[in-house]
């Protein structure tokens, strides 16, 4: 199984990042070959970052994402191409958030935990328009 973590750096031990669609990188953990790849976020920038990200990860053939903060649209268009997606509530690092998703220690979401206003604080490097 693949299971895709946003987080904000390219170690295990990076922070997961609060935004999934406008994170820095993605991290593919493939559980078969213990494989950790990473994976830049080309939306970061862009208008409907998440649905794009989303199709990002379905391209990479993910099966999970762990998410602290997902919009609706971006949880909507994971569900049309069937990946789960699982509640990261804690801060830490991806490793600790991949060990507590095998230990099914991850509530699954089937809606976002947002609505797509922008009703929180974007640090400098992840300004957009709207």
């Amino acid at each position: 199984m693949r299971i895709a973590v946003p987080t904000e750096g390219q170690t295990k031990e990076a922070p997961v990042s609060p935004h999934f669609g406008r994170c820095d990188y993605y991290c593919i953990y493939d559980s078969e070959t213990l494989a950790f790849d990473f994976v830049t976020n080309p939306f970061v920038k862009e208008n409907a970052a998440g649905n794009k990200a989303a199709g990002l990860l379905h391209d990479h053939a993910v099966d999970f994402v762990i998410a602290q903060e997902i919009g609706s649209k971006a949880q909507q268009t994971l569900n049309k191409l069937q990946i789960k997606t699982f509640h990261s509530k804690s801060e830490g690092s991806l490793i600790d958030q991949i060990y507590k998703f095998m230990e099914r220690d991850l509530p699954e979401l089937t809606k976002g935990t947002k609505d797509n206003k922008h009703d929180h604080v974007h640090h400098e490097a992840h300004e957009h328009n709207h």
